[in-house]
């Protein structure tokens, strides 16, 4: 029998220790946070997250300490130094002096903390000056000061009514996290650490901060070891100095790999790189760094020894072994006869070339194939002949691909839809809530998008008896996330992989494919100037202003005229990057005003794009409660007062929040433009776009056009950008394991 008292609790905020009589909502007897308190006993948070604090402030001049959150009852006099004392609810023991060493500890008032906390969005409309004014107090009744009335507030602090009533509802909707949030911030954290803190710590990062601020560097999204350091210097943390120059070696490996794709680096240089970081002689940093086995892994390949961070080396050191143990697993070959691969036919009027044969051959046999192979090269209708004859087989085949758009293409592509293709990520989902069949063989189409994380969790689905067939083309651009794995694994011993060589797409005589070929060489290609002369052109023009004129011309006039091109479905400008004359924002907001002058927006959000009606758009992410996956491009409707767009067909309508995903879709990055094609491009090269244009982004939006590519702008960046096959290389862990097998 439950006893009459119920359970025992003690309110977080006050300390305050009482029974909840066994009533689900509960009240604190002394400070009222009944709905609160109820609240969070009925429906714990995530992990049970606490974010509240106490703190305690000792005036300098009285040496007397003052709880100005948490219980009156707290033993403070253990507490000597003047200042500000934050800690975490429940560390006092009944009956004994607070522990100092539990606290952070700042000399001064959290000022800086408070401002910044005010200039967020949970008090939207109060700005940077109103926050100035409401934190020009710098004693310890700040804060009580700050909970008074609107009234109070407006004529303290000389602040308009109806501003102090909305901060008065924000300030005491927050706080709970208030204290947290403010504490944040004076130690130097940016708004999206601390949302990042808040939502997955809470109140036990003290307790983190206190350890080893460096620990968190990688764990904290936008908090970087100089970051780290400063909370060591203003908590006056005594470290050891290993540990210091482990966290550099361990930052600047996390950049290189989150920046460009590293997943290691040649020992030398990351070296010189940490040098830069910390002022430590070199002797001591390599001592320091060899003797750390714990944290590190090093690697040997032709004379040159390379570093890797634990993780890392460990992440792509399971994908090599994952995949090997397929092979190792399956020496006997399933009975393959019931399919003659030579004797095979696709439906109409296709044909499989030799070495699509060859292809499908080994496909159907071996537990792991990789098929590489440029536009045009028949790629997509190797996926048919693969489903079609593994289905012969009696064999379950599951399609998927990295991006929703690439996944939609697949679904449209005649014989392919009863396959039900998905994205990695929601199949990787729908495995893991049991929605989907168990995985026989898994097909995945445009591969070399596929980042080590990803393949880490694809191998972990997949059982000793499947098999697994990656396509893709190794020469476009490399993944967003960490690694190279298709382009990787295609060097790698004892995986079979086929090259697909022959253009089945473009007609005869096509310049495009010329083109693309001739910049993976490192070549400039030879160019036209004339519009009916090759399906691959150039046009010179260096003033970025009429550059971007031109772009605009060709888009909105002359390509729609010359060549009957419709530019809302069959002409897609791809360019480097969102920002400058040449990026995507200015480029679609010119072709919307010569568009929609005059217009109204149908949607102007702060720090958004503005949309029309009958603009094109695209969606950036993927949304499966809608149906519309990242990369996926339509039109919005005519219709008044509401975002239906039109997806081929398919009308969809957008509430304000999930809208924001949508932007205008003239012009997209060629990141964006991936697993897409189109039957004309437009890819203006800008001394702008210096430091995007690479190699591999320039053959990766050339290969997007169908019909035509028109390369417009400056000739030398052009050709500087095809000389830069450096910007998309990529120091990575499994060719340097493949070397000592």
């Amino acid at each position: 029998m439950a006893s009459i008292k119920g359970q025992k609790h003690q309110c977080e905020r006050c300390g305050t220790k009482f029974y909840d009589l066994n009533r689900i909502s509960v009240t604190c007897p002394k400070c009222g946070t009944g709905k609160k308190l109820g609240a969070r006993l009925a429906k714990p948070r995530k992990k049970d997250l606490k974010t509240f604090l106490w703190t305690i402030f000792i005036d300098p001049h009285s040496k007397k300490p003052e709880v100005i959150e948490g219980p009156n009852t707290i033993d403070t006099s253990s507490l000597t130094e003047p200042g500000w004392y934050f800690f975490s609810p429940g560390i006092s023991v009944e009956n004994e002096p607070i522990n100092p060493s539990d606290s952070i500890y700042i000399q001064e008032a959290p000022v800086k903390g408070i401002r910044f906390y005010l200039e967020t969005y949970a008090f939207k409309g109060i700005g940077k000056e109103t926050a100035k004014k409401l934190t020009r107090e710098h004693g310890p009744n700040l804060l009580s000061d700050l909970s008074g009335s609107a009234k109070e507030i407006s004529e303290n602090y000389g602040i308009p009514l109806k501003t102090a009533r909305s901060f008065e509802k924000a300030w005491k909707k927050t706080e709970d996290t208030r204290l947290l949030q403010v504490l944040l911030r004076q130690l130097g954290l940016g708004n999206a650490a601390c949302k990042h803190v808040t939502e997955t710590y809470g109140n036990q990062i003290l307790a983190r901060f206190l350890k080893d601020p460096f620990e968190l560097v990688r764990d904290i999204p936008y908090f970087y070891f100089e970051d780290a350091q400063k909370v060591v210097d203003m908590l006056m943390l005594d470290l050891p100095r290993d540990r210091k120059i482990i966290a550099a070696m361990e930052h600047c490996l996390y950049l290189s790999e989150k920046d460009r794709g590293h997943t290691c680096a040649p020992l030398e240089r990351a070296f010189g790189k940490v040098a830069q970081l910390i002022d430590v002689e070199d002797e001591t940093i390599i001592n320091s760094i060899r003797s750390s086995s714990g944290y590190f892994r090093f690697m040997e390949n032709k004379g040159k020894e390379y570093i890797a961070t634990l993780p890392s080396a460990e992440r792509e050191e399971k994908i090599s072994s994952d995949l090997y143990s397929l092979f190792s697993v399956q020496k006997t070959l399933r009975d393959k006869d019931t399919v003659r691969v030579s004797e095979f036919k696709l439906p109409g009027s296709r044909e499989l070339s030799e070495k699509q044969k060859a292809a499908l051959e080994r496909a159907v046999k071996e537990p792991v194939t990789l098929i590489t192979g440029g536009p045009g090269t028949g790629k997509t209708t190797m996926v048919i002949a693969l489903v079609r004859a593994l289905k012969a087989q009696g064999r379950h085949v599951t399609l998927c691909a990295p991006t929703g758009r690439a996944a939609k293409r697949l679904e449209e592509t005649p014989g392919l839809r009863s396959f039900e293709p998905t994205t990695i990520h929601l199949l990787l989902t729908k495995l893991k809530a049991r929605k989907h069949r168990k995985i026989d063989v898994l097909i995945i189409d445009e591969a070399s998008m596929v980042d080590a994380d990803l393949m880490v969790r694809i191998l972990d689905v997949l059982g000793e008896k499947n098999s697994l067939i990656m396509i893709g083309d190794a020469d476009q651009l490399p993944p967003v996330g960490p690694g190279q794995v298709f382009k990787d694994l295609l060097k790698m011993k004892g995986i079979p992989n086929a090259r697909l060589l022959e253009n089945f797409r473009q007609s005869e005589g096509s310049n495009i494919i010329t083109a693309a070929n001739s910049v993976m060489a490192g070549r400039l290609p030879p160019y036209h100037e004339n519009m009916f002369e090759s399906e691959y052109e150039f046009r010179e023009e260096n003033d970025e202003q009429k550059l971007q004129d031109l772009v605009l011309n060709l888009y909105l006039t002359e390509l729609p005229e010359r060549l009957g091109l419709d530019k809302f479905n069959e002409i897609q400008v791809l360019t480097p990057q969102r920002t400058g004359l040449l990026g995507t924002r200015a480029l679609n907001r010119k072709i919307q005003d010569n568009l929609w002058a005059g217009n109204k927006p149908l949607l102007a959000q702060e720090n958004r794009e503005p949309l029309f009606h009958g603009d094109k758009v695209i969606q950036t992410v993927n949304n499966y409660a809608l149906g519309v996956m990242n990369g996926d491009i339509g039109r919005i409707l005519d219709l008044k007062n509401k975002i239906v767009v039109d997806f081929r067909g398919k009308e969809i309508e957008f509430d304000s929040e999930n809208s924001r995903a949508l932007e205008p879709a003239y012009a997209i990055t060629v990141h964006k433009s991936q697993g897409s094609e189109y039957p004309a491009v437009i890819i203006p090269t800008s001394r702008t776009h210096m430091h995007m244009l690479g190699r591999n982004l320039l053959y990766t939006a050339i290969t997007r056009g169908k019909e035509k590519v028109l390369i417009v702008g400056n000739r030398e960046v052009y050709r500087a950008g095809i000389g830069a096959a450096w910007k998309d290389f990529r120091y990575t862990i499994l060719p340097l394991m493949n070397a000592h097998e």
